[in-house]
């Protein structure tokens, strides 16, 4: 799940961006996938919550106020939580959604993505743990 998508990065930036999600002080938290969807635009296929999480848009907020902090200009439309399943996904409807995932949510992570001829890679570069 994206929490904030940071674009193209300098090295210079990236530590300032570890620095700020260093700073992040959240509480663990659970939450529930419980419903399918699409951005037909976009062409993604992906799960939800039916009702928003405080505690991940609390977090997402800490976050971006951290790194507004180093400069960073977050996106100007409001976070709406889901994991992507899959892209180019062409159909005008999702999905049925056969039951709820219960996902505990221990930590979050700066991920960088690869594009190579295989598709995109998705590589781990820090992990931080949230608060028990």
């Amino acid at each position: 799940m994206t929490l904030v998508f940071l674009g193209a990065v300098a090295k210079d930036e990236l530590l300032n961006y570890q620095n700020a999600a260093t700073a992040i002080h959240a509480r663990a938290f659970k939450m529930t996938l419980d419903q399918a969807g699409c951005f037909a635009r976009a062409q993604v296929l992906w799960l939800g919550t039916s009702r928003e999480s405080q505690p991940l848009q609390a977090l997402v907020s800490a976050l971006n106020k951290e790194l507004e902090g180093y400069g960073f200009q977050p996106e100007n439309k409001p976070f709406v939580s889901h994991v992507t399943l899959a892209r180019k996904y062409r159909q005008e409807r999702a999905i049925s959604m056969p039951v709820a995932i219960d996902w505990q949510v221990n930590d979050f992570a700066l991920v960088e993505s690869r594009s190579t001829s295989k598709g995109v890679s998705y590589h781990v570069l820090q992990s931080w743990p949230l608060l028990a």
